[in-house]
């Protein structure tokens, strides 16, 4: 491996904000530390920075989690005993702030903060950013931010928050960006203003920021920041699905969907889930070692992954198992349209509660159960005027058996 792939995995691996930014100094201490007889297959520094640096770009953004696979279930317990990262206690920190390379000095300050492979200081944390800072590093400006937000070892101070996130911006740090046009757009912290969103969205779409590209899909399909725009939407879609975003992969099979093209709703479906999976993983693992989950090191903390994992996925899982359980679809399996429906409407999703209820009022699987598609409904009703329509009609004695005579011929 070399060292440029090892930085980019490195980075890729530990992809929270601070994380990505943690991958050249990881790499530059296995070098020094870790394997001194390999230093010639580590010995391209410029190669691992690149690599790091780039990584970063895959990082969640610590306020725009919301646009956040099972086979990674223990990657991340794993991960800093593979790598090995040095003990940070060893390095002098006066030294460093004085002398060490702002990202690095964010790398190490992102370790105080959240406790990886050194006991949680954020009083070194705070230090560290702000003399990273001082040197002009984007990350530490927007890793200080979410101090400031989240009251982490400082009291919370939402205006200097922002301070630091539009210093980030101004630097030209494509990820503070996003961030700062999602919450200008959406009022969030700041006084609404979406010229002033949209300004931050596309500076950070001109750097292929995958979650720029991905909002401003959204705005143009939805038509109220910008004009409706199917094409434009469809087209911001795409180059954020090319970068494997999940949420933009979703929306794509979605139009696929409706349209009739079955087979390639299907795969962007699967990859939406499969990249979702890894994110909504790193997302538990980003919580674990901030202190966030009283899961940590417990045999537990695999069910809540599962259960981020599968809330992730949401709107995947519901329009599969719609499309699924669709007589018109050519791929029509009702076995795996019950399986993905019952995924969603674990998290009360109203239109798969509402196909699920049908399912089960229909047999459609061979599994009849008339009392459990009625509570489906239900919990569907006051979200869905189709569910409230077909429980009230079988709610009614002498409409009862015409329905669900009506529900089967659907399906069946």
């Amino acid at each position: 491996m070399t060292a440029g792939e090892l930085g980019y995995t490195a980075g890729y691996v530990l992809s929270g904000k601070a994380f990505g930014i943690c991958a050249f100094f990881i790499t530059r201490k296995i070098m020094e530390f870790t394997w001194p007889k390999t230093k010639m297959a580590f010995a391209n520094i410029s190669e691992a920075t690149s690599a790091s640096l780039r990584s970063i770009a895959f990082g969640k953004t610590a306020l725009y989690g919301a646009i956040s696979c099972l086979s990674l279930i223990y990657l991340f317990s794993s991960v800093l005993t593979i790598i090995k990262i040095p003990n940070l206690k060893k390095i002098n920190l006066e030294y460093l702030a004085d002398h060490g390379d702002p990202i690095e000095i964010c790398g190490v300050a992102s370790s105080y903060l959240y406790g990886i492979n050194v006991n949680q200081d954020y009083v070194v944390a705070k230090k560290l950013l702000e003399r990273s800072c001082e040197q002009g590093c984007p990350e530490a400006f927007s890793v200080l931010s979410f101090m400031y937000l989240t009251g982490h070892g400082v009291g919370i101070d939402v205006q200097k928050a922002i301070s630091l996130l539009h210093s980030a911006a101004e630097m030209g740090y494509a990820p503070t960006q996003a961030e700062l046009g999602v919450l200008y757009i959406s009022g969030q912290y700041v006084e609404k203003d979406a010229k002033q969103g949209l300004h931050y969205l596309n500076l950070a779409a001109q750097k292929n920021n995958n979650n720029a590209l991905f909002y401003l899909g959204c705005l143009h399909e939805e038509g109220n920041v910008v004009a409706h725009d199917i094409d434009q939407a469809k087209k911001y879609y795409t180059l954020a699905a090319n970068q494997n975003h999940p949420k933009a992969l979703s929306q794509l099979a979605v139009f696929s969907y409706k349209k009739g093209n079955y087979q390639e709703a299907e795969q962007l479906f699967e990859a939406a889930i499969k990249y979702e999976n890894k994110r909504a993983t790193e997302n538990v693992f980003f919580a674990n070692t901030q202190g966030l989950s009283s899961l940590q090191n417990s045999p537990k903390s695999i069910l809540a992954l599962m259960d981020s994992t599968d809330k992730a996925n949401i709107v995947a899982f519901s329009y599969l198992g719609q499309m699924y359980a669709d007589p018109k679809c050519t791929l029509k399996n009702y076995g795996k349209a019950k399986y993905y429906l019952e995924k969603a409407a674990k998290f009360n999703d109203h239109n798969a509660l509402t196909s699920l209820g049908c399912l089960y009022i229909a047999g459609a699987n061979g599994d009849r159960n008339i009392k459990e598609g009625m509570e489906c409904l239900e919990k569907a009703a006051p979200m869905n005027k189709d569910a409230k329509t077909i429980l009230a009609s079988l709610n009614n004695p002498e409409t009862k058996n015409s329905v669900i005579n009506n529900i089967e011929k659907f399906f069946c």
